[in-house]
């Protein structure tokens, strides 16, 4: 047996404080009436009352309340094997991750919002595989296709400039990257979601827009960012903007959106280009037409469905209460149709259309102000959302369901400490399954922040409740990963900073040697010693050395721009 809502049986400790009421009015009913006659005339007058009748009664009202928590719960059984065929599309999000996508015109960022978005268009599909692409001076898949929106969803939350390892803006290259994700030798089910805001630096985007219309891909491109143009915030370590990116020549950066290369993108592979800046991406529209795309089939996967049964236990309500109702405390059984059957059967049978209405309807009056913020979340409206949710935890403070709800809504408005914070509040909920999913959330939240140490100490607790959910063990996986991958980038650029520093020493004094030479034999037949001329070749040989290195790291996009770092 399952049960949907299985906060209810909470209510189950207001029984014993029902069953004390209960004796306490038979208690009290019992010294009014001695208190209104003498003894005679009270024992007269309570000759036929059965004590026991009383407890019956009073039993009947308690299992109609116990039975009504049952119902509340919503009870499930009776699996049934379901046999559902996957079909779906490939889609590939390819997000532009340059430091350019940090400009605020759309609020709070246009990167920020662009994973708003994604998220929330990942959350319509069904059965639909998603695929990451970052790009900026270079391009690589982040995330391969899959059905795991969780795990999608991880790699989304993490993106920043500072995953990539080169800057600029490089379209084309991000094209080409996408289709060789795509599964080859099929020409269709596939669509590629591009979302970018400045002008393509030199990849030639419209060449690889023919290369993948060839591989049947349908290209939806999206320009976030103003008309006029946005300078790029620089930031200190605590977040504070201390200035804008500047250019080669001292002018500050103004980002703007090539609108005719990425409408041209999309037309040449039957897509279309939509252009945001009010934050607004024009991905409901895009999920309309791939919706109506032709789908393929995945396989088939078996599912376990389970019965809503709750309806017998409203008929058990409806029976006790029905022989509480006709019941006498008399020791002769009689039922008085005229008189208390007609008073009190409108008030049972109100009480029990109430009950029924209200398990049917599955959404619980108390509830309501927490189903308004939620349809909010599902609206995209997050501030509203989190409006409502603050306004109910006013009503219900230290309800950590609240908590946990307000940390959903912190977390899509991207204030992920804030939703770290919520989502500890909502440790305190001592059911296994809500406080798994507290401690999933929080290590998400942390991971968002770039707090890996606390994202995986969350994992590893929910993990703790739960050792079978696979989603926490791959987002830890995920984070365990991160601080490994910072080292040795770190590593790396440290290594590449004392080889150039080294090489720009040795040209530098193989210069300076040049000059000596050369001033010191000037007017003179220029000859020089053998000494001097192996530490020449030697800063020559260093000097070609560096090249190959810095064209093995860029040979895949050589001819770039490198000037354009934004």
């Amino acid at each position: 047996m399952l049960f949907q809502y299985s906060n209810y049986f909470y209510g189950l400790a207001f029984i014993p404080l029902m069953v004390l009421f209960l004796l306490y009015g038979l208690r009290r009913k019992r010294k009014l009436l001695s208190l209104f006659s003498a003894p005679p005339a009270g024992l007269a007058l309570t000759a036929d009352v059965s004590r026991t009748m009383q407890y019956v009664k009073a039993f009947l009202l308690v299992g109609a309340v116990f039975f009504m928590i049952v119902t509340l719960a919503r009870p499930k059984w009776g699996a049934k094997n379901a046999v559902v065929q996957q079909e779906g599309i490939d889609i590939i999000f390819a997000v532009d991750a340059s430091t350019s996508m940090l400009a605020e015109d759309i609020k709070p960022s246009r990167l920020e919002r662009a994973k708003y978005e994604i998220n929330a268009f990942v959350e319509k599909l069904a059965a639909d595989r998603v695929g990451l692409v970052l790009f900026a001076g270079s391009s690589y898949t982040a995330c391969p296709l899959t059905i795991d929106y969780t795990a999608f969803s991880l790699f989304v939350n993490i993106i920043e400039p500072s995953l990539m390892n080169y800057q600029g803006t490089r379209i084309g290259d991000a094209i080409r990257v996408a289709t060789k994700s795509f599964v080859a030798g099929e020409n269709k089910h596939k669509a590629l979601i591009l979302l970018t805001d400045g002008e393509d630096h030199g990849s030639d985007a419209r060449k690889a827009a023919d290369e993948a219309k060839r591989e049947g891909i349908r290209i939806f491109t999206i320009g976030l960012g103003s008309e006029r143009g946005e300078p790029i915030p620089v930031r200190d370590a605590n977040g504070n903007v201390i200035g804008y990116k500047k250019d080669a020549r001292g002018s500050v950066v103004m980002t703007r959106t090539d609108d005719a290369l990425l409408e041209d993108v999309a037309q040449r592979t039957d897509g279309a280009y939509f252009r945001s800046t009010t934050g607004e991406l024009g991905l409901d529209e895009i999920y309309q037409r791939i919706t109506g795309m032709e789908r393929k089939s995945f396989g088939a996967e078996q599912l376990k469905q389970y019965e809503e049964r709750f309806q017998i236990f409203c008929i058990f309500i409806l029976t006790l209460l029905i022989l509480e109702l006709l019941l006498s405390e008399r020791k002769i059984f009689r039922i008085d149709l005229a008189g208390r059957l007609f008073m009190r059967a409108g008030t049972t049978a109100l009480f029990i259309i109430v009950l029924c209405g209200y398990a049917f309807a599955a959404t619980p009056l108390l509830k309501w102000e927490v189903d308004q913020g939620n349809g909010q979340m599902k609206k995209e409206r997050f501030d509203a959302a989190l409006s409502r949710y603050e306004r109910s935890r006013a009503d219900n403070p230290g309800t950590p369901e609240l908590d946990y709800n307000v940390g959903n809504a912190l977390y899509r408005l991207g204030q992920f400490e804030k939703a770290a914070a919520e989502y500890e509040k909502a440790l305190a909920v001592k059911q296994g399954k809500l406080k798994a999913g507290a401690h999933y959330n929080a290590g998400n939240a942390y991971l968002s922040a770039k707090d890996p140490e606390k994202a995986i100490a969350a994992y590893k607790a929910a993990l703790r409740i739960d050792p079978n959910d696979i989603d926490a063990k791959k987002a830890l996986e995920l984070a365990m990963m991160m601080p490994v991958q910072k080292k040795q980038q770190e590593k790396q650029d440290t290594e590449d900073k004392q080889d150039k520093k080294k090489s720009q020493k040795q040209n530098d004094s193989s210069k300076q040697s040049q000059r000596e030479e050369e001033t010191k034999n000037e007017g003179k037949p220029k000859k020089i010693s053998k000494d001097e001329a192996e530490k020449i070749l030697n800063a020559m040989r260093l000097k070609q050395q560096e090249e190959m290195k810095n064209k093995k790291n860029t040979k895949q996009f050589a001819g770039a721009n490198l000037d354009k770092d934004w």
